[in-house]
């Protein structure tokens, strides 16, 4: 696999993980009685979108958007309760992408040394 295919498949992740977060905690979010955490997880599951989004757009910025994308998967694992359906699953597939994003720059940047 070169580092497009590696680069568009940690996209891939990422935006899958952020809608698998979105599609849980955004009707907990507007639902009596709301959860404190729900908005918040809104908000993380929204900032996972579109940090697939720009590191399939941005490849100059993959560093930044595939450590943002971390950091959200972390925060996710935090905040958020670990029981609550899809957040089980959003945060691997998130780190998965962030970690894949971070390995393909790590390469290119060793071949251009």
């Amino acid at each position: 696999m070169d580092s497009a295919e590696t680069l568009r498949l940690s996209s891939i992740l990422s935006i899958l993980g952020g809608s698998l977060e979105l599609s849980i905690a955004l009707p907990e979010t507007f639902t009596p009685p709301i959860r404190p955490d729900a908005p918040i997880l809104t908000l993380f599951g929204l900032i996972m979108i579109v940090c697939g989004a720009m590191l399939y757009s941005t490849t100059k910025l993959q560093v930044l958007w595939g450590a943002t994308a971390i950091a959200m998967a972390l925060l996710v694992i935090v905040v958020g309760s670990p029981v609550e359906g899809f957040e089980v699953l959003s945060p691997p597939i998130v780190l998965t992408g962030g970690i894949l994003a971070l390995l393909v720059w790590n390469s290119t940047s060793e071949r251009k040394a």
